[in-house]
C-alpha cells in the first residue's frame, strides 16, 4: 500500500487535471452546440442581400418598412418629349411687324412707281411719234415727255431699292422663308404670328441636326408642340450653338425663356425622390415583391427637371421607392448578423 503521504501527492496533481480535462470538454461540446445552432438559424433565416439576375436585392420585412417609414410610387411614361433638352426664348414680333409694314409700303411705293414710269414712257413714245410724223409735237413736248419719263424711272429704281433694302433686313433677321412671309403670297403663314395666336419661338438645339417637332416647356405651362421653321440668321445671346426658329400655337409673352425636348424612344421618368447615387452612378429601388427591393441602375444620359428618362431597366407602373431609398442603401451595406430575424 502506498503511503498516505503519497496518496495525498497524487491527488493534488490528478484533481486539477481531471477538472481541467472536464472544463475542456465541457467548453468543446458548448462550440459545437452553438455551430449547430448557428447552422440551423443561418438555415432557416433567408439571406438579407442576395444577387439576383445580376441586380442587388434586399430583404426587408413589412414591419421594417413600416417602421422606416418606406414609400413607393408607380413609374410612370415619359410622356412626348423625352429626348435631350435644349432651350432658347420667345422672340419679340414687333421688329418682324414693323419690318413687314415697311415692306408693305415699299411694295406699293414700288407699284405706284412701276405704274407711272409706264405711264410716262407712253407718253414719251406718242410724243415722239408725233414729233417724228410732219412736226405736230413740239421738240420741247418732246424733251417734257423724256424728262418725264426719266424722273419716273428714278422713282422706280429708287422704290425697288427700298424695297430691296426691307427685305434684305428681314432676311439678315428672320431668314429667307419668314422674309418669304413677309410678301403678298406668304401672308396668311404670317397673320396668325401678327395676330398672337401663335407664337415664334428661337431656340437652340444640342446638335446642328435641329428636329422638325419638338415639346416647349416654362414655368407653370403645360408642355406644348412647336414645329421648325427654318435656321435662325441671328443667334441667341443666352446660348450657345446655332440657332433655329420654331412656332407654336399659343400666345406667349415675348423674352420668355424655355426649355425644349424633342421626341424620344418610349421609356419611363425616374422620379428625384427615387434616385440614389453609389458608385458614381444613379440607382433606384425596385419592390419586386412584399419584402424584397431590386438595386437598378439608371442610365444618366437624359435627365430632365432633376428627374432622369430611361428606356430600359424599368418599365412603367413598377413599383419604385421614393422615400427612404437612401435607408435601403445604408441597410443593404451593413453587414448581416445571426439573429437578425427583423432586419434590424
Amino acid at each position: 500500500m502506498m503511503p498516505n503521504k503519497t496518496l495525498r501527492r497524487a491527488s493534488l496533481v490528478l484533481i486539477p487535471l481531471l477538472v481541467l480535462g472536464l472544463s475542456v470538454a465541457g467548453f468543446l461540446q458548448s462550440r459545437a452546440e452553438e455551430g449547430r445552432e448557428a447552422e440551423q438559424e443561418s438555415a432557416a433565416i433567408p439571406s438579407r442581400v442576395a444577387m439576383e439576375d445580376g441586380f442587388t436585392v434586399l430583404t426587408l420585412d413589412k414591419a421594417m418598412q413600416a417602421h422606416n417609414d418606406i414609400r413607393t410610387t408607380a413609374l410612370a411614361p415619359a410622356g412626348a418629349g423625352s429626348g435631350a433638352e435644349f432651350y432658347g426664348t420667345v422672340v419679340d414680333l414687333q421688329p418682324l411687324m414693323d419690318l413687314a409694314s415697311r415692306r408693305d409700303a415699299a411694295a406699293a411705293d414700288l407699284a405706284a412707281a412701276d405704274t407711272a414710269l409706264a405711264a410716262a414712257r407712253a407718253e414719251q413714245a406718242r410724243v415722239e411719234a408725233l414729233y417724228q410724223d410732219g412736226g405736230t409735237a413740239s421738240l420741247k413736248a418732246l424733251e417734257a415727255a423724256r424728262t418725264a419719263d426719266a424722273a419716273a424711272n428714278a422713282r422706280s429704281r429708287a422704290a425697288q431699292a427700298a424695297l430691296g433694302s426691307v427685305n434684305s433686313a428681314l432676311r439678315n433677321q428672320f431668314g429667307t422663308v419668314i422674309a418669304g412671309w413677309a410678301g403678298s403670297q406668304g401672308g396668311r403663314a404670317l397673320a396668325p404670328l401678327l395676330a398672337r395666336r401663335e407664337a415664334l419661338l428661337r431656340l437652340v438645339p444640342p446638335t446642328t441636326e435641329a428636329p422638325p417637332v419638338v415639346f416647349i416647356t416654362s414655368d407653370g405651362m403645360p408642355p406644348l408642340e412647336a414645329r421648325r421653321v427654318s435656321p435662325s440668321p441671328q443667334a441667341d445671346a443666352a446660348f450657345h450653338g446655332q440657332a433655329h426658329f420654331y412656332r407654336t400655337i399659343a400666345d406667349l409673352p415675348a423674352g420668355l425663356r424655355l426649355s425644349a425636348h424633342a421626341p424620344g424612344a418610349a421609356g419611363v421618368r425616374i422620379p428625384a425622390d427615387a434616385i440614389v447615387w453609389y458608385g458614381g452612378q444613379p440607382w433606384a429601388y425596385v419592390q419586386i415583391a412584399e419584402s424584397r427591393f431590386a438595386r437598378r441602375p439608371i442610365d444618366a444620359g437624359q435627365p430632365r427637371d432633376g428627374d432622369f428618362i430611361v428606356t430600359h431597366t424599368f418599365t412603367a407602373g413598377e413599383q419604385v421607392v421614393v422615400r427612404g431609398a437612401q435607408l435601403l442603401l445604408s441597410e443593404e451595406s451593413r453587414p448581416a448578423t445571426a439573429g437578425q430575424t427583423d432586419n434590424d
